[in-house]
């Protein structure tokens, strides 16, 4: 990877990490009691693995085992559910690990292990992967073996070190995002020993939607994120965000037109602005009448279902553009109705006018799938030719 891929790839497990960490720190603190309290221990577990470019490391886990060496009755469904393993995002925040790697192992192996298979020591070692899917039950593998250490070093390990070497020419931030929601989706099913592989396979087979849902909601959730801080940059010092001052005054604007007399002007007491029709107070507008939450929900979609780029933006500006035009049109004719039929304004601002708004985001989705199956039956015919 170049040094720009890696920089991206750590800020990558740096944010990823210290969400997890604040998500799942009441499971982690839970699950950390019931260790120390089943195991009579300190409840965490330290080891030395080996780390990027052999580099020993000190990996952070639960304690699943007794003093006596057997593993103890909840130390089984920590392991069985992988929540043993959560201690270890504080390894990849402090940069031992990363979140999408091969899994670190205990001295003699990965550090021992002849070319090309060497460059797999250049990889920070993470906290799932491709191999560490495939094999989820591998206690169960080898339990089921009559000779484990031989099974493990003559099928096991020799699979897995082809399949980190695979991930290490194909690594990408896009693959890591794509191995971390396998990952997710692969905790709320149950593999045993025959249906390993066959599970696999078939969520591979249905990677293309899991991938889709992946960028879909990847990118909701930065735009969404980052909106909340805008409007809270502008909220926090109680005034109305820019844009939604834009929607009031464009609303006014085509009042106007209609040769009405019509103002804006913003509240003195809340973050909105109001919108005033010969001297009537007739409706307010914040950030949930500026349709940018509506917008983001279509801009995330088409990007997730992206077509090439050039397609891909031009569709986004017209099909943004149009859901401003239409919000701006159903606000101007909400003032008008409260102005005129003030009986009719709650069922039109509660149904009637978000049908529309969110009916045109539906067509201009289907029209984009429209698009794309379409191109993507053009090129089928143009393979067949």
């Amino acid at each position: 990877m170049q040094k720009t891929d890696l920089f991206i790839k750590r800020i990558f497990d740096i944010i990823g990490s210290t969400i997890g960490l604040i998500f799942l720190s009441p499971l982690i603190v839970t699950c950390w009691f019931l260790s120390a309290w089943d195991t009579r221990s300190s409840g965490l577990f330290f080891q030395s693995r080996v780390g990027q470019f052999g580099k020993l490391f000190s990996i952070i886990k639960l304690r699943t085992y007794q003093a006596n060496g057997q593993i103890s009755t909840i130390g089984k469904w920590l392991r069985k559910h992988k929540l043993d393993e959560l201690p270890q995002l504080v390894n990849v925040l402090i940069g031992d690990m990363s979140l999408v790697g091969p899994r670190p192992d205990i001295a003699g192996y990965y550090d021992q292990v002849p070319a090309p298979f060497d460059k797999i020591c250049r990889l920070k070692p993470g906290m799932t992967s491709e191999a560490a899917l495939k094999y989820k039950n591998e206690e169960e593998w080898l339990a089921s073996q009559e000779d484990p250490l031989g099974y493990n070093d003559c099928v096991l390990f020799p699979d897995k070190l082809q399949m980190n070497l695979d991930y290490y020419h194909r690594q990408s931030l896009l693959l890591d995002v794509k191995i971390i929601w396998l990952t997710v989706i692969s905790l709320f099913f149950s593999f045993s020993i025959k249906t390993t592989r066959s599970s696999f396979s078939t969520m591979q087979k249905f990677s293309p939607v899991v991938w889709f849902m992946v960028r879909f909601f990847g990118i909701y959730f930065i735009f969404v994120f980052a909106y909340n801080q805008y409007l809270a940059h502008y909220h926090d010092a109680g005034r109305q965000d820019p844009f939604s001052r834009s929607v009031a005054a464009s609303s006014a604007f085509i009042v106007r037109l209609w040769q009405m007399e019509a103002s804006f002007y913003d509240d003195t007491v809340q973050p909105w602005t109001w919108i005033s029709i010969s001297g009537n107070q007739v409706a307010y507008v914040n950030e949930g009448c500026n349709a940018i939450s509506v917008m983001l929900i279509f801009i995330a979609f088409i990007v997730a279902f992206a077509k090439g780029w050039r397609r891909t933006i031009g569709f986004l500006v017209l099909g943004t553009l149009l859901i401003h035009i239409m919000n701006i049109a159903r606000i101007f004719l909400l003032c008008l109705i409260y102005l005129q039929h003030p009986e009719w304004s709650k069922n039109a601002h509660d149904y009637l006018f978000p049908l529309a708004v969110y009916g045109t985001v539906f067509l201009l989705l289907v029209a984009w799938v429209k698009i794309g199956v379409k191109q993507s039956k053009m090129r089928a015919d143009a393979v067949v030719v």
